[in-house]
């Protein structure tokens, strides 16, 4: 009995502390209304609408990867720092990760900062637009937590790609490619619609092409590193499609544009990742076929001379 009695005295104390804690009355602190009230500036020549002691600033775009953010915020940096504006990366935890947040700074003018906000999202620069209003100490948390990560990627480089382990290799080259296929003006301007930026398996799948290739031939990785970013950033389309080359007759396949004293004219665009033409690709098997004959002419359906 006595034991039923505390339970219910323990049960009415419990309610009672429940119920004084909801309804004890609370301060609440109430901002200032002048404060959030936008200020319009007027000259002869502009109109500016301005929020007092607050900053302008957008959250453009999120990852979740140290790295590739990075990456696509030093390409944003790069962009928007030319047209006076600022850009920042910052990191916050969200739940058991941490998300790296690219936030930019337009203009301290709803009129003209929001616009152009809209208009590196029409451009495909940014993913989206998240804007609000924040006070300097704010500010000065962005820089500080931008300064970080700068002075993190700057610092001596203390291994280099050949020392890597082959994951390691992979995973770096995975997070450089995507980074050039959605930076690719073509793809961000519509200039080939079809055209996609890789995807994260078609990237690593690259990544371990490449990095198989370079073992096989003992090759520097930097050279097919060079050379995908620099032709074609790392995307399957064709290009220089009016080069063309003279040579003393058209073989299998080849596309005739002119006739003369010289011979043919022929199309030799190039085409794939690394932007290879036609002629480049048959001198190279030329190459190939003239060292392995004397090792094998069997296989090579050539006699040894």
């Amino acid at each position: 009995m006595r034991w039923w009695l505390l339970s219910a005295a323990m049960a009415v104390l419990v309610g009672f502390g429940w119920i004084t804690y909801r309804c004890w009355p609370r301060r609440i602190e109430l901002r200032d209304p002048a404060a959030m009230t936008p200020t319009v500036e007027i000259t002869a020549t502009s109109l500016a609408l301005r929020l007092p002691g607050r900053f302008l600033v957008a959250d453009v775009d999120s990852f979740d990867d140290e790295l590739f953010a990075y990456l696509m915020f030093t390409y944003l940096r790069g962009i928007v720092e030319r047209e006076g504006c600022r850009a920042w990366l910052t990191y916050e935890r969200r739940g058991a990760t941490i998300a790296y947040v690219v936030r930019v700074q337009p203009a301290n003018d709803l009129l003209a900062g929001l616009p152009y906000l809209f208009r590196l999202q029409a451009a495909k620069l940014i993913n989206h637009v998240s804007y609000h209003s924040v006070v300097g100490a704010v500010i000065a948390r962005y820089d500080s937590e931008t300064r970080i990560l700068d002075t993190a990627y700057h610092l001596p480089v203390r291994q280099t790609l050949e020392n890597l382990s082959r994951s390691d290799l992979v995973a770096y080259l995975r997070r450089f490619i995507r980074f050039k296929t959605i930076t690719d003006a073509r793809i961000r301007k519509g200039i080939e619609p079809a055209l996609q930026p890789l995807s994260n398996t078609a990237a690593r799948s690259l990544a371990v092409d490449i990095v198989s290739v370079a073992d096989f031939y003992s090759l520097p990785l930097d050279f097919f590193l060079g050379i995908g970013a620099i032709e074609n950033n790392y995307l399957n389309l064709k290009g220089d499609l009016r080069h063309a080359v003279w040579k003393r007759r058209a073989q299998r396949g080849d596309v005739v544009l002119r006739h003369g004293p010289r011979g043919v004219l022929v199309l030799n665009e190039s085409s794939g990742i690394w932007q290879i033409t036609r002629e480049t690709l048959r001198y190279a098997h030329n190459l190939f076929l003239t060292a392995i004959t004397p090792l094998c002419p069997s296989a090579c359906g050539r006699p040894r001379s």
